[in-house]
């Protein structure tokens, strides 16, 4: 299988599965790049990139869907321009080495919908730690 090697060890890592935070290798088959209206965020031009905006009502929300997201973003080694304007996310993604959206820009943007649909439920339990946020 042909791939894209952003670096030296794309390929070895692919073929021994083994991604532990290294670069993810993309297949030359995903069609790079995607159509970025396939995704349900804000389409952007110059660059092209994905962008969405998630509100709170809560700082606890925001604080444990941004330290997500953070936690993601050095897993996969892929990073977003994430800018926060009180208890406003936003969130813009693009492949910079291709000016354009991708398949992990994609990836990235389905990981943040669902963190911020799991932390509007979290909260809703009975014993969560304020501790850290007094």
């Amino acid at each position: 299988m042909k791939l894209i090697e952003f670096d030296k060890e794309a390929k070895r890592l692919h073929s021994n599965n083994s991604f532990r935070g290294e670069r993810v290798a993309l297949e030359e088959s995903l069609s790079l790049p995607i159509d970025a209206s396939s995704s349900s965020w804000e389409v952007l031009r110059n660059p092209e990139r994905i962008s969405k905006t998630f509100s709170f009502d809560d700082f606890r929300k925001m604080y444990d869907f941004i330290s997500d997201i953070l936690v993601y973003q050095e897993k996969i080694r892929h990073h977003a321009v994430i800018t926060i304007d009180h208890l406003g996310v936003t969130i813009d993604s693009t492949t910079r080495d291709l000016n354009s959206v991708t398949e992990i820009d994609k990836a990235l943007a389905d990981y943040a919908d669902l963190v911020y649909e799991d932390v509007s439920y979290y909260y809703a339990a009975d014993n969560v730690d304020n501790e850290k946020f007094q």
